[in-house]
């Protein structure tokens, strides 16, 4: 028994999580599962959460500092446990098994694999930390349902894979009826020197040649059109997850796994696309060809399916090879990826050789791991080609060979010869198609399941039910608890009451910007009462309430687009509202002295713009509507003292009614804000 292989990054503890269950409870639970039960921090998921998880399992978690010297003396029935150590500078988790005397075997969820590390190898990256595990009589949620498969919808017959299906039927019988040409010629025309009848069987079966063709042509373009609807429809359903995620979800997955998955939607509508057409007709192919082989030479059929049967199990040893190595592959391509994305960010931070050349080796190592593994997988599918194409290169001169020997028997003549050639490329090609599509689809269900995970996140589903509240008056926080990991928490029991306009202020790492974001709806798992006009968070609009909040800090991410549709959205009011603001605060000198208009494209998260002309865009927001709820988090620290003060007043004099909550490190505010100390009230 060995650990899985993890996929995403910050998963090491669920890998070993899943082996512990398995091999102490003999129990098998998807990674997908204990996925959707963690809680993700900056260093992927702590021991706390995983005691959490295991207990739910009936596993106890114990962990304890404890030092390398000491480890080295267990004994077998201390064994397993899991120790922390460190990986390239992140936490990373490691199933220790077995202790030698100069050896320690472990099992790595980033290999997939048990390793031997010398006692010298392990005390380099032990952090100090041990879990020890047990067997527990408690056992909270013995059972759990599969994590339902909502793309499976998206995979029953439609209208076009029943116009598919005619399709291959039509193709089908074309294809074997091109294939008698060469037996009614050399059999019946050559023999009786029919020259009139060569011409028309030549003209007909040129005719029979060309609908194929266009029956082809059909086809693709149905296959384009059913793939591209799928992937519209994929995606589509996707992203409406990920506007929905609250930020604590979100952050089971990094922004490049999000990306990853995303990515092989292609490959699923494609494979899907093609799957009925391909399936159906190689399935139909195969079956007429293999009863006309044997109608017409069983000796022939059986020396043909030999041949085939040997390639084919070739081929699966191949797939079963680039299977095992995939995951590996898709890593070192992200990874590399990745290197490729820090290297171009970066070109603008340091100017110096040192710092320069680090990026460079960096991006130059990932690319050689990368290659090596492309080089690997593609080296074994070119031997594993050179290999099915020799044989498969001599089929033909084997059943010219062995057809000769019956055509002297008298069993055959040389018009089944060339029939049979014909035919066998029938069988065997589709042979062939229909076992790689069988054996693709192990590696499709990895996606899918990958995606299936990212659509059974959990989030709050916001409805357009409940009270709307024309002005917010005041925010009441009772006992409010909440951390990205629940061994680490933010707010502890947090009561705080914003009746007027409020700066909060506080040590860094206190949870003023965290404290933002939960005003702003964007947290899944906290507890305690949020309550806004003294009605309970529960009983009001939260779509209205979001419509009419707004929170501007300086992670606002800006597409490439206009910074008027980045401020509108293109919409008609808020147009409007803008230009009018523009005009009446006189704005636009404050936009012309900043060389800007409203017509500028921003690239690259806004790049081409200064950090002081990229804020003063943002807080363009504020004139494109009023708001009940405003939340400034370092919104003006940028801001040249003469803009700032321009703004103020003409913030404050269009949100005259909005309830303002502030963050500045420099005191630029827009109101005579009430100072609360956020330690005091956690």
């Amino acid at each position: 028994m060995k650990i899985t292989k993890q996929y995403d990054t910050k998963d090491c503890g669920l890998h070993v999580l899943q082996y512990l269950i398995q091999k102490i409870n003999n129990e098998y639970v998807e990674i997908e599962n204990l996925k959707l039960m963690a809680q993700y921090g900056e260093q992927g998921i702590s021991l706390a959460n995983l005691a959490n998880i295991g207990d739910r399992f009936g596993l106890k978690l114990d962990s304890y500092e404890v030092e390398f010297e000491k480890i080295i003396t267990f004994k077998n029935d201390e064994l397993p446990f899991v120790a922390l150590v460190d990986n390239k500078g992140s936490a990373h988790y490691l199933v220790v098994e077995k202790i030698t005397n100069s050896s320690i075997y472990v099992q790595d969820s980033s290999t997939g694999k048990k390793s031997k590390l010398s006692f010298e190898k392990f005390k380099q990256i032990y952090a100090g930390i041990c879990s020890f595990v047990y067997k527990s009589t408690r056992k909270i949620n013995s059972k759990l349902e599969k994590i339902e498969n909502k793309i499976k919808s998206y995979f029953v017959p439609t209208k076009n894979d029943i116009w598919l299906i005619l399709i291959s039927l039509i193709s089908i019988i074309l294809c074997f009826s091109t294939s008698f040409f060469v037996k009614i010629v050399f059999d019946n025309i050559l023999p009786n020197k029919m020259h009139k009848a060569l011409v028309i069987t030549f003209v007909a079966f040129i005719w029979l040649n060309i609908i194929r063709f266009i029956s082809s042509l059909i086809k693709n373009i149905i296959v384009e059109k059913i793939a591209n609807k799928i992937e519209f429809n994929l995606k589509s359903i996707v992203f409406e997850k990920l506007l929905k995620l609250q930020s604590d979800q979100k952050s089971k997955l990094t922004n490049i796994e999000i990306l990853k998955r995303i990515g092989y939607i292609r490959l699923i509508s494609e494979y899907k696309a093609n799957f009925i057409y391909s399936f159906s007709t190689d399935l139909i192919t195969i079956i007429l060809s293999c009863s006309m082989l044997i109608w017409i030479s069983l000796k022939l059929f059986l020396i043909i399916s030999t041949i085939c049967l040997i390639a084919s199990g070739l081929n699966l040893l191949f797939k079963l090879y680039f299977e095992k190595s995939y995951t590996k592959q898709i890593e070192s391509s992200h990874d590399y990826a990745q290197k490729e994305f820090d290297s171009i960010y970066c070109l603008e931070s340091f100017n110096n050789s040192l710092d320069k050349n680090y990026l460079e080796l960096v991006r130059n190592n990932s690319f050689v791991n990368f290659r090596k593994q492309d080089f690997s997988l593609k080296k074994n599918k070119y031997l594993n080609d050179f290999v099915v194409d020799c044989i498969l290169a001599n089929l033909t001169q084997i059943i010219v060979f062995t057809g000769t020997l019956l055509f002297y028997k008298n069993e055959i003549s040389i018009g089944t010869i060339v029939m049979i050639l014909t035919i066998s490329n029938f069988f065997v090609s589709p042979t062939l198609s229909l076992s790689a599509i069988i054996m693709t689809k192990n590696i499709i269900d990895k996606h899918v399941n990958m995606i299936n995970f990212l659509l059974n996140i959990d989030h709050k589903e916001f409805d357009n039910q409940g009270i709307k509240l024309s002005k917010i008056d005041s925010i009441q926080l009772n006992n409010i608890e909440f951390g990205y990991e629940h061994s680490k928490p933010i707010f502890k029991k947090l009561n705080m009451l914003i009746d007027k306009n409020t700066r909060l202020v506080g040590e860094n790492g206190s949870g003023k910007s965290t404290l933002l974001k939960l005003l702003n709806l964007r947290f899944y798992n906290f507890s305690g009462k949020l309550f806004f006009n003294n009605n309970a968070c529960e009983i009001i609009d939260k779509n209205y309430l979001l419509n009419n909040s707004i929170l501007l800090n300086n992670q606002i991410y800006m597409p490439n687009d206009t910074i008027n549709n980045f401020l509108t959205s293109q919409n008609i009011e808020k147009t409007k509202t803008l230009y009018e603001n523009l005009e009446k605060f006189k704005l636009n000198e404050i936009l012309e002295n900043l060389n800007l208009n409203l017509s500028t494209t921003m690239t690259n998260n806004a790049s081409n713009l200064s950090s002081g002309q990229r804020q003063f865009v943002i807080l363009l927001k504020l004139f494109t509507q009023k708001f009940h709820l405003i939340m400034l988090d370092e919104a003006f620290e940028n801001l040249e003292n003469s803009v700032y003060k321009k703004l103020k007043k003409a913030i404050n004099n269009y949100q005259d009614s909005a309830l303002f909550i502030e963050i500045s490190h420099n005191a630029k505010i827009i109101s005579n804000a009430a100072e609360v100390k956020i330690e005091k009230t956690n």
